[in-house]
C-alpha cells in the first residue's frame, strides 16, 4: 500500500461541551492511503448512497481517539473505524456545513 495523502487526525476534547476550559486540540499528521468507496459497498457498509464515502488507511496502527480528520483543508467525520494489527482503516464522510 502506498501513501498518497497527508492526513491530520484531530482530537478536540472540548467538542460539544458548553462552558469548558479552552484546550487546544491535539493534532497528529500521518501519511495515509485514500481511496473512494464504490456505490455498492457504500450502501452495504454505510447504508447511505447520498454521502460521498472514502476509505482512509494508515500505514501504521493508530489507536488514539479522533474527533475529525483534515485532508487538503477539508474536514471529514469518521463513519466506521477498523483497527488491524498493522494498520487502521477509517471510513470517512465529508463534514456538512
Amino acid at each position: 500500500m502506498r501513501a498518497n495523502v497527508d492526513a491530520t487526525f484531530v482530537y478536540d476534547k472540548n467538542k460539544g461541551l458548553v462552558g469548558s476550559k479552552e484546550i487546544k486540540p491535539v493534532e497528529t499528521k500521518l501519511s495515509c492511503n485514500l481511496t473512494e468507496l464504490g456505490a455498492e459497498k457504500s450502501n452495504l457498509i454505510i447504508g447511505n448512497l447520498k454521502d460521498e464515502t472514502k476509505v482512509l488507511r494508515t500505514l501504521v496502527p493508530y489507536r488514539d481517539e479522533i474527533t475529525y480528520i483534515v485532508i487538503n483543508d477539508k474536514r471529514f467525520n469518521i463513519t466506521k473505524r477498523v483497527n488491524y494489527d498493522r494498520t487502521t482503516t477509517l471510513y470517512i464522510t465529508k463534514q456538512k456545513g
